[in-house]
């Protein structure tokens, strides 16, 4: 759980590769966020939860989902 850490454009896009097997939530509410590296996701076998809530993300890149291994993700955003 990383909620309310002050992240910002400071997320590498292999910031958690090497958890790709045993990671099923990922919490970055309010971490200030603008973008998401697009491929943040990669290897991200058993990621079921992302929370994305209370950020300041204005785009997602287009593929961003596209590398997940799950039939169903749920994705805590709010505006």
């Amino acid at each position: 759980m990383l909620n309310f850490n002050s992240i910002e454009d400071r997320l590498s896009a292999d910031a958690w590769s090497h958890l790709g097997d045993v990671l099923h939530e990922l919490y970055l509410g309010g971490c200030r966020l603008r973008s998401l590296p697009g491929r943040l996701l990669d290897n991200m076998r058993q990621l079921r939860y992302l929370h994305l809530w209370n950020n300041d993300i204005t785009v997602i890149p287009s593929q961003f989902f596209q590398v997940l291994y799950c039939a169903t993700i749920v994705v805590v955003f709010t505006v």
